[in-house]
C-alpha cells in the first residue's frame, strides 16, 4: 500500500530532483507560469506553514515534484477538485442580473461552508475562496443582518457539537424586469 506523502516531502523531492533550494523552486515555478511565492515554499519546507494551501499552490508543487495533481492534493489532505464550475454554467448565464448572480454565489458559499464544516476546517486554517467587500452584509445565527467585520454577538456563536443549521431561500423562476432588477422576488402562494 502506498503511503501518502506530505507537501513538505513533495517539495523536498522536488528540491533533490531539480537540485534547487526552496527559493529556486519558487522562482522556477513562477517562471513557468505557476503562482507560488518564496515565503510559502519556505514555510512548507520548514514545517511552519499553517494556512490551507490554495489549489494553485498544490498544483505548482505537483509540477515541481513531477507527480500527478491527485498525489499532491492527497498530500495536502484535500480532494482533487473537479471541473471548474464556471466551465459547466449554461451559455446564457451571463444574462443574470447582479442580484441574481449574488444569489447564485451566496448559495455556492453555503455549500462550500457546509463542506468545510464536514471536513473540520476551522477559521484558523480556512482559506477564503472569495473576497468579501467591506460593505457586504450577512446574516448571523441571530437572524440579524450585520456588516462584514462587525463583532460577533453571543447569539452568533453556536455550540460546535450541535448540528449545523442554515436558512435556505426558495428561488422562484420568474421573468426579470430589466427596469427594476432589484425588485423583490415573489413568494410562492401558501397552501
Amino acid at each position: 500500500m502506498n503511503e501518502v506523502r506530505t507537501l513538505r516531502q513533495l517539495l523536498r523531492e522536488a528540491a533533490d530532483l531539480r537540485d534547487l533550494s526552496g527559493r529556486g523552486l519558487a522562482d522556477l515555478a513562477t517562471a513557468n507560469g505557476w503562482n507560488l511565492n518564496r515565503s510559502t515554499v519556505s514555510k512548507i519546507l520548514n514545517g511552519t506553514y499553517v494556512s490551507r494551501p490554495a489549489n494553485d499552490t498544490i498544483r505548482a508543487i505537483a509540477w515541481l515534484a513531477g507527480v500527478s495533481e491527485r498525489i499532491a492534493f492527497e498530500a495536502a489532505g484535500r480532494p482533487l477538485p473537479g471541473k471548474a464550475l464556471a466551465d459547466e454554467l449554461p451559455e446564457d448565464s451571463d444574462i443574470l442580473t447582479p442580484r441574481e448572480r449574488k444569489i447564485v454565489i451566496d448559495l455556492i458559499r453555503v455549500f462550500l461552508d457546509h463542506h468545510q464544516q464536514l471536513a473540520g476546517v476551522t477559521d484558523e486554517t480556512k482559506q477564503e475562496p472569495w473576497t468579501q467587500e467591506s460593505s457586504s452584509e450577512f446574516v448571523g445565527a441571530s437572524g440579524e443582518a450585520r456588516k462584514s467585520g462587525a463583532p460577533i454577538g453571543d447569539d452568533d456563536v453556536r455550540d460546535p457539537d450541535s448540528p449545523p443549521t442554515r436558512q435556505y431561500a426558495i428561488l422562484v423562476r420568474r421573468p426579470v424586469s430589466r427596469d427594476d432588477p432589484d425588485a423583490p422576488l415573489p413568494m410562492p402562494p401558501e397552501g
